[in-house]
């Protein structure tokens, strides 16, 4: 933003430069958005494969789409006093 010094590097008047530099500002940074009516819908992949440096393939499930599971921690503790006297009686 400093006009003056780009005014000295182009060998313009500082009131061209700031002239010029208020035109860029008024427009549009992005033109073609005006032709498409709907948005732009992005594909977003169910699985994630890549090759590792040894030339290793590997596959994994894409963790921006895998549903975050969440587990009350009351259910948690019933569960893990039922998996605790469950072993209790087959050890």
């Amino acid at each position: 933003r400093d006009v003056a010094a780009l005014a000295r590097t182009l060998g313009q008047s500082l009131s061209e430069v700031e002239a010029v530099c208020d035109r860029i500002r008024h427009l549009d940074p992005r033109p073609g958005w005006r032709m498409s009516p709907s948005r732009v819908s992005y594909v977003v992949p169910d699985v994630i494969v890549r090759k590792d440096r040894r030339g290793v393939w590997s596959a994994q499930l894409n963790p921006a789409i895998v549903p975050r599971v969440r587990v009350n921690e009351v259910y948690a503790q019933l569960f893990q006093r039922h998996r605790c006297a469950e072993n209790a009686e087959m050890g």
